[in-house]
C-alpha cells in the first residue's frame, strides 16, 4: 500500500505564506527597487545640485561604490538641494531625508520578518513541520525554524487559521517481485550440484591414490560452498526455493536444507524428519 500524503493546506494560508516570505525577500535585497529608488533620490538630487560622489559618500556615511550602484536606480522621491557653493557645508537636509529612508527601509524589513514569523508560529503551532513550511515558501526548514524562534508577533495583526497538520500514513511496502535464475545460472548449479556430491567424504589412505583423492573431495567442498553461496544470493532475489531444488537437481527441501546448513535461515517444522535424518547419520555409532 502506498504511503498517504499528508493533507494540503488551504489556499489562503498558502497565498499568505508565499506572500509574506516574498515581501520579507525583497526587504532585505540589498538590491531592492523599492529602497535604492529612495536612496537615489538623495543621491540624483545631490550630484544634480553640484556635489560630488565621494563627497556625497563621504557626507552621508556610505561607500563611493554604494553611491555608485544607488545611482543606477530612478528616485522615486522628491528632494530638491541648494546648488553646490565653494566653501559652503553638505546640505544638512540631504543627510537627514537619507537618515529617515534608512529608518523606514529598516522598519519595512522588521515589519516584514515579523509578519512572516507570526504566519511561521501559527502554522507550526497547528502542527505543520518546519520543513514543510520551507517546501511551501522555497526556503530551509532551519530558516523557517529561525523566524519561529526569533520574533514576537504577538502584536501584529491577525493571521489566518490553519488547520492541524495530519502527518501522512505509511503503509506497508508491497511484496518484492520474485527474482529467477538465468540460463547459465542453472547450468552451473547442477555442474556444481554433481561435483559437490563428494564433499563429505574423507580421502582413502592409501599410498598413491591419497594425493589425487584428497585434491578431489577439496575440489568438492569448493564446489559446494560456490554452490550454497549461489543458493543464498538467489534466495536474496526471492528466487523460489522450487526452482532452486529443480535447477540443483534436488528432490523438495534440498537446496533450503543447503543454506541452512551454510547460514541461511532456519528448517521450517515441516522438515524437522530432515535434521533428525541427518543427525543420526553424522553421529558415530
Amino acid at each position: 500500500m502506498a504511503e498517504t500524503p499528508p493533507a494540503p493546506m488551504p489556499g489562503e494560508c498558502t497565498r499568505a505564506l508565499r506572500t509574506a516570505y516574498r515581501a520579507l525577500a525583497a526587504a532585505n535585497d540589498p538590491a531592492d527597487p523599492w529602497a535604492n529608488r529612495r536612496f537615489a533620490s538623495v543621491i540624483h538630487a545631490a550630484t544634480s545640485a553640484g556635489w560630488s560622489r565621494r563627497t556625497t559618500a563621504s557626507e552621508l556615511g556610505i561607500s563611493r561604490d554604494r553611491v555608485l550602484k544607488i545611482a543606477q536606480y530612478e528616485p522615486s522621491l522628491e528632494c530638491e538641494l541648494p546648488r553646490y557653493k565653494r566653501g559652503e557645508p553638505f546640505p544638512p537636509q540631504a543627510v537627514d531625508t537619507f537618515r529617515r529612508i534608512e529608518r523606514d527601509v529598516l522598519t519595512r524589513r522588521r515589519e516584514a520578518r515579523a509578519r512572516m514569523s507570526a504566519l511561521v508560529q501559527a502554522a507550526h503551532s497547528a502542527g505543520w513541520p518546519f520543513h514543510v513550511l520551507g517546501s511551501i515558501v522555497g526556503a530551509t526548514g532551519e530558516w523557517i525554524r529561525q523566524l519561529h524562534d526569533t520574533e514576537d508577533p504577538s502584536s501584529l495583526a491577525t493571521v489566518p487559521d490553519f488547520p492541524e497538520y495530519r502527518r501522512p500514513l505509511k503503509g506497508k511496502p508491497g511484496p518484492r517481485p520474485r527474482g529467477t535464475l538465468s540460463g547459465e545460472e542453472r547450468t552451473r548449479m547442477r555442474a556444481l550440484a554433481v561435483k559437490a556430491r563428494a564433499a563429505g567424504k574423507e580421502p582413502a589412505v592409501t599410498g598413491d591414490a591419497l594425493p589425487q583423492e584428497a585434491e578431489r573431495i577439496l575440489e568438492a567442498r569448493r564446489a559446494s560452498e560456490e554452490l550454497s553461496a549461489m543458493i543464498i544470493s538467489a534466495k536474496d532475489r526471492r528466487v523460489r526455493w522450487e526452482e532452486l531444488d529443480e535447477a540443483c537437481g534436488y528432490r523438495t527441501g534440498g537446496a533450503r536444507a543447503r543454506a541452512v546448513r551454510h547460514g541461511y535461515g532456519k528448517l521450517p517444522p515441516s522438515m524437522t524428519g530432515y535434521a533428525s535424518a541427518r543427525k543420526a547419520r553424522e553421529t558415530p555409532a
